[in-house]
């Protein structure tokens, strides 16, 4: 029987660190190519950029959308195009120094 792909949201982990502070890491899972899953971890940040859960969600938008290519994407953000498509030029380093000047 045919069964359609799911939208991958994934889970975050807050991982400990010998130094430094603790990191948020997205897990996903992938099927490889002999049909098994695998578990996917790409560390997100640390606590000191992302203090919440939420934000670090929002920080993970980006990567949802990378691997939810080929699957239905109603549910994606335009901050996670953005994110997705400045995440490594200079524009994203622009974004986040202006998030971060107090007002």
């Amino acid at each position: 029987m045919f069964q359609r792909k799911r939208y991958q949201f994934g889970w975050l982990r807050r991982k400990p660190r010998r130094r430094g502070p603790d990191v948020w890491v997205w897990v996903h899972r992938s099927k490889g190519p002999a049909g098994t899953s695998k578990e996917n971890a790409v560390i997100v940040g640390n606590v000191a950029q992302y203090p919440t859960e939420a934000e670090a969600w929002r920080a993970t938008e980006g990567l949802r959308l990378a691997i939810n290519t080929t699957h239905r994407t109603e549910g994606v953000t335009f901050n996670a195009v953005i994110v997705a498509t400045c995440e490594k030029s200079c524009l994203s380093g622009i974004l986040r120094q202006a998030s971060t000047v107090p007002g």
